[in-house]
């Protein structure tokens, strides 16, 4: 559900989390579900192919950290922002 989604994504605006939804509907990622009540109330699935995507972005977590230590020593050092101490 809407604010559901919203209190789990903390730091999105609701224009910004509904786009993204009508993004992820169109390319058949997510489908929407509308229980048509009043007020409204509309549910969020993922299709089987968003669930194949969800499996691969697993993965790629999981190696993200196993390896976030070498990402970070492979990077050039921080500079510092001008005026910074």
């Amino acid at each position: 559900r809407n604010n559901e989604l919203l209190r789990k994504l903390d730091g999105i605006s609701q224009k910004m989390m509904t786009q993204t939804l009508r993004d992820l509907e169109r390319h058949g990622l997510v489908r929407r579900e509308d229980m048509r009540t009043v007020p409204p109330h509309v549910r969020y699935h993922l299709t089987d192919l968003g669930k194949s995507l969800n499996v691969a972005l697993v993965a790629l977590d999981r190696w993200a950290e196993r390896h976030h230590a070498q990402l970070d020593a492979a990077g050039p050092p921080h500079v510092a922002p001008a005026g910074a101490p």
